[in-house]
């Protein structure tokens, strides 16, 4: 079998999160490759930013992913609720996103959740 590079580094445990993000793992995918830069979360982990930081309106990661506008917003509401991600309010139906991940260097997961109340 020829070697394949991977799309996304994903860590393996992300299985077991399977309950928990459901079908909310196609936009956690999408922010995931959409990631620009990172930044400290303070606890020896990073936060991914989305498109450096600018606005994403949600009917762009609705369209790109061929779904509604309000399922979109239900999965990434329970992205948020489940501390995948954080996203901050901006005009026009549009957020600021972050993504909670672990440092590439360490190699551990490309999705790390935080825990309840450390937002």
């Amino acid at each position: 079998m020829p070697d394949v590079t991977p799309i996304l580094d994903l860590f393996p445990g992300l299985f077991a999160h399977r309950p928990k993000i459901g079908a909310g793992i196609w936009e956690l995918l999408w922010l995931l490759a959409h990631i620009t830069s990172h930044e400290p979360d303070g606890s020896g982990g990073s936060v991914g930013v989305v498109d450096d930081g600018k606005p994403v309106a949600t009917l762009r990661i609705a369209t790109e992913l061929r779904r509604s506008r309000e399922a979109t917003l239900v999965n990434l509401g329970k992205l948020e609720a489940g501390n995948y991600i954080l996203r901050t309010g901006a005009p026009g139906h549009a957020y600021r996103y972050r993504v909670y991940v672990v440092s590439p260097d360490t190699r551990r997961a490309s999705v790390q959740p935080k825990t309840e109340g450390k937002r």
